[in-house]
């Protein structure tokens, strides 16, 4: 059986930058980075001691991206853009 440890480190600083700059990406940054940040951290500190360490990872960012694809946005009329 995998431990689960509850331990924050599981995840790298590395790995917690490289989620949010795929997070902004992903969302074309019609979410602030900073947002981004604070819900990445939201999931760390939701998975620490529930999810395998080795796991830790990839369900941190999967997690996030769920997460922030549920908030809701405010729409952006094609007028705004030009």
């Amino acid at each position: 059986m995998t431990d689960v440890l509850p331990d924050a480190a599981l995840v790298s600083d590395v790995e917690i930058t490289e989620a949010c700059v795929r997070r902004l990406a992903e969302l074309h940054g019609a979410v602030p980075l900073g947002e981004i940040v604070d819900v990445v951290a939201q999931c760390q500190r939701s998975l620490v001691g529930e999810v395998p360490a080795a796991a830790m990872p990839e369900l941190l960012e999967r997690l996030a991206r769920v997460r922030l694809e549920a908030q809701p946005r405010p729409s952006i009329r094609r007028a705004d853009l030009s």
